[in-house]
């Protein structure tokens, strides 16, 4: 749109501002009682026209009397230009992080959303026999800590083969049992020489003479 063509009468110059203008809303009037119908006045098309047109200008636009959609088009491309980018110490535009990008800990302009802040941490559960994932930060990059825990009881041959609740992924760092037996003080809950799998861990129970026993134990696994 070009505001500055008219069907007829148009100036060279701008209107001046009105010299005592009329402040406040318009009406329509009453003829009755002899109240004129609000006039708008040459200055008031004017500013009108020229803050649309302004704002075409303004976005690189060329005005364009066959082209009706120039003000959408100008407020799109002004917001997709505004400027400055946001900082730590400056207010404005800002770019969201996608997950990915979040993971790899070094962006340093773009915004965290709580969705890409709770995709680091991985699906847990805790139930008795559960495992939490946390995600850590090596110094390159975010990394995740596997924490199992759980309870369980050994044979009578004073043996248990624990099966994770989920595998490690990657590497399990240690696995500590924990006697709670009840009234069997003698006994020890002891992993075996057998480094666990990243699927499960064997148990022994025995006590103070070396014989097995059954018994109740907690357990508790690290790893990545």
């Amino acid at each position: 749109m070009e505001p500055r063509n008219y069907s007829a009468g148009a100036s060279a110059s701008p209107p001046a501002a009105e010299a005592t203008p009329s402040v406040g809303y318009p009406t329509e009037g009453d003829p009755g009682i002899g109240t004129p119908a609000t006039v708008p006045g040459a200055a008031w098309f004017h500013q009108v026209a020229e803050e649309l047109r302004n704002i075409i200008v303004t976005a690189g636009l060329t005005p364009d009397d066959t082209v009706l959609n120039q003000i959408d088009t100008a407020i799109a491309t002004l917001i997709a230009n505004a400027t400055p980018d946001a900082s730590t110490t400056v207010k404005g535009l800002i770019e969201l992080l996608t997950p990915a990008e979040l993971a790899t800990g070094t962006d340093t302009t773009r915004a965290v959303t709580a969705a890409s802040l709770f995709s680091l941490f991985g699906a847990s559960s805790l139930a008795t026999n559960g495992y939490v994932r946390i995600p850590v930060n090596d110094g390159t990059d975010f990394k995740e800590i596997i924490l199992q825990m759980g309870n369980a009881t050994t044979n009578a041959s004073g043996l248990f083969t624990l099966t994770f609740p989920i595998a490690f992924p990657n590497n399990v760092f240690q696995v500590f049992p924990v006697d709670i037996a009840t009234g069997v003080s003698s006994a020890n809950i002891i992993a075996t020489g057998v480094s666990p799998s990243l699927t499960q861990a064997l148990f022994y129970s025995a006590d103070t003479a070396g014989s097995a026993i059954a018994t109740p134990f907690s357990w508790f696994g690290i790893g990545n």
